[in-house]
């Protein structure tokens, strides 16, 4: 998931958890962890990492060109 769309994503998350709840959407005394374990919903960053786990374990053996990507390791240039 793209960083921006993520983060657009999870602020109207968090507005519409704190609505559901009766709070206003700008109020802060109340935490977004405590929203989401009360209500028993992962939170957007944790879906986005759990499916980045994913890829990095099964990407390697798909027939797609993304095993490519998971099977390239990067070199580091430093005297370049």
């Amino acid at each position: 998931m793209h960083q921006l769309h993520a983060i657009r994503l999870s602020l109207v998350l968090n507005q519409t958890l704190r609505l559901v709840v009766g709070v206003h959407t700008k109020h802060t005394g109340v935490r977004i962890h405590a929203l989401y374990t009360e209500l028993g919903k992962p939170s957007v960053e944790s879906l986005k990492a759990g499916r980045q786990a994913r890829l990095w374990a099964k990407g390697s053996s798909m027939r797609t060109w993304i095993s490519f990507l998971c099977r390239w390791i990067p070199a580091l240039r430093k005297g370049t």
